[in-house]
């Protein structure tokens, strides 16, 4: 894995360009709030869930997420526990609303040039 990294320099020992082999030492974090890949909808560089409210009916909601390990991902803002949030049908649900808004460009770029 190649990653980019900044350091303080001020004895200039590190030179541009130059490379070396690192060990990360980490720990897992302990009380994190997170949730499967899968049920983060992004949308740009906004990143929401679904929160399913009472009554079935769901509202999204921005999320701020933080690490990311083995398919799941620590948010940080925008939930609390106990919340319940569609995990599974994101793709589908986020992929209905890209294909409905081509669709509806396309409606309206051929219904502009039958009338040119």
């Amino acid at each position: 894995m190649t990653a980019r990294l900044e350091f303080p320099n001020p004895e200039l020992r590190l030179k541009p360009e130059m490379f070396a082999e690192i060990d990360v030492h980490a720990q897992p974090k302990q009380d994190a709030l997170a949730l499967p890949e899968e049920a983060i909808v992004r949308s740009g560089e906004r990143l929401r869930v679904l929160v399913v409210e009472n009554g079935g009916k769901y509202s999204p909601r921005e999320v701020k997420t933080g690490l990311k390990s083995d398919g799941w991902t620590e948010v940080l803002e925008g939930l609390s526990e106990g919340e319940e949030v569609v995990v599974s049908g994101q793709f589908l649900i986020d992929s209905e609303s890209s294909v409905n808004e081509a669709e509806s460009k396309m409606d309206e770029s051929s219904h502009d040039q039958a009338h040119h």
